[in-house]
């Protein structure tokens, strides 16, 4: 059984409070991996999440995992990862966070696998780009790619989906936009994620979540401890 999409939870937008931020997740089947995917609007040059825990096991944040625009309409995104010792049924997702004003929205997203799951690879764009998008290669292993975005767009539909990826929500903050999106169906190889736009701020972070067993796979060490 390769990785296959389960469930999301979108969070409402919060700012300052309250710290630590929290919201309940309920996966259909067993999930084997937990992917929680934030964006931060403004404080620009800041990290502005400290720690994220679902269920109160700490997640890992993804290396890369974190993108900053820092000038025009700043922002950010993030990306956090759990792929074994995951609690089952309704689970709390505490995001802390450095309390400042800007406006935050978060999405858990769990994936269904026959094993314990790890990030095969991620990738970050920040700054000024056009069409915002990055092509993940699991090699040999067959993996389930996500993204988050956090835009200088004002319009939701501004950002097009490219072929093979489905849309999993989002969020219309009026000058900027946060969509959280994921690859249809998971596939081995390369698969390009994103999105066709015209250049504009951006924070992007999009990851490629496979099976602890598949052949080929990964290390370990693409996650990045302590955040």
């Amino acid at each position: 059984m390769t990785v296959a999409h389960d469930a999301f939870t979108q969070s409402a937008t919060w700012t300052n409070t309250p710290d630590p931020f929290t919201f309940s997740h309920t996966p259909t089947g067993t999930p084997r991996g937990v992917l929680v995917l934030i964006t931060v609007n403004l404080e620009a040059g800041a990290d502005a999440i400290t720690s994220v825990t679902y269920g109160g096991v700490t997640m890992t944040r993804a290396s890369p995992g974190f993108a900053n625009d820092t000038a025009g309409e700043p922002g950010s995104a993030y990306a956090y990862f759990l792929g074994a010792a995951i609690p089952t049924g309704a689970q709390t997702v505490s995001i802390n966070h450095s309390a400042g004003a800007g406006v935050k929205v978060a999405c858990c997203i769990t994936v269904t696998a026959d094993a314990d799951t790890v990030l095969a690879v991620s990738a970050t764009i920040s700054e000024d780009a056009t069409d915002p998008r990055t092509a993940l290669d699991s090699g040999a292993d067959s993996a389930l790619r996500y993204c988050v975005i956090n835009s200088g767009h004002g319009v939701v539909g501004n950002l097009a989906l490219l072929a093979g990826m489905s849309a999993v929500a989002s969020t219309d903050h009026g000058a900027r936009v946060t969509r959280f999106d994921r690859q249809t169906t998971a596939s081995s190889g390369s698969f390009t994620t994103g999105y066709t736009a015209t250049i504009e701020d951006v924070a992007f972070v999009a990851v490629a979540i496979e099976e602890i067993g598949a052949p080929g796979r990964r290390k370990l060490s693409l996650l990045k401890a302590g955040h």
